[in-house]
């Protein structure tokens, strides 16, 4: 049986979005969920879920959950999660919100059998930011990138601070967002290609404001 929460139809205006939003939060099912991905981690253990995806796709797998993370920028919560594909397994990222049902699951193999399968596969880069002490620059830094590993530290002389944060080179583009979200109160020192990815994404940005000015009416 379904335990998905029910949503208030319609979610174009901000105040529909607010709404559907609150309703995941008020929802008992997603904390329901939210419970048994947590069990799991805590147990490393695997689930069994159905999730839907984009355009109404479901899928029903078996996920080895290791990580919940909250993203401030979208106000969801997260299940880093492996699963079987093929004959290998592979990491993926639910959206607690679309998660249909949950359970545990008796299976064979646990989280670490997992990632010894996938690190081989896996692989990591790291960038250096330079934050400045302006707009809690430092503190909303921490919070955005809570779940990578990183180390930072204080500069006297620029007063400013350099954090190195490694990450997966399957979430670049992610961080890339991230970062651009921090505007002019932190800066890129490296390393270049990830600096060329800012530009061009800037760049497009740039070129889309311009195009829908173009395409603005002239008022008389």
């Amino acid at each position: 049986m379904e335990s998905r929460p029910a949503f208030p139809a319609g979610s174009g205006s901000n105040g529909s979005i607010a709404s559907y939003r609150k309703a995941f939060y008020l929802s008992e099912a997603y904390w329901q969920h939210f419970r048994v991905f947590l069990n799991a981690i805590h147990k490393k253990a695997a689930v069994a879920a159905q999730y839907e995806g984009g355009k109404g796709h479901r899928l029903n797998s078996v996920f080895w959950p290791y990580k919940i993370e909250y993203s401030s920028k979208d106000d969801k919560f997260r299940a880093l999660c492996y699963r079987r594909h093929g004959l290998r397994r592979v990491r993926c990222i639910l959206n607690l919100g679309r998660v249909v049902s949950v359970r545990m699951a008796q299976v064979e193999g646990n989280i670490t059998d997992a990632m010894q399968e996938i690190r081989p596969a896996e692989r990591f880069g790291e960038v250096t930011l330079e934050i400045s002490k302006e707009r809690n620059a430092l503190e909303r830094c921490m919070i955005q990138f809570a779940h990578f590993e990183k180390r930072t530290e204080y500069d006297a002389a620029a007063n400013r601070y350099t954090c190195i944060i490694k990450y997966n080179i399957m979430d670049e583009s992610e961080l890339v967002i991230r970062v651009l979200s921090f505007g002019p109160t932190v800066r890129v020192l490296g390393p270049e290609h990830f600096l060329q990815e800012i530009h061009q994404r800037v760049d497009r940005q740039t070129i889309l404001i311009n195009q829908n000015r173009q395409q603005e009416p002239t008022v008389l």
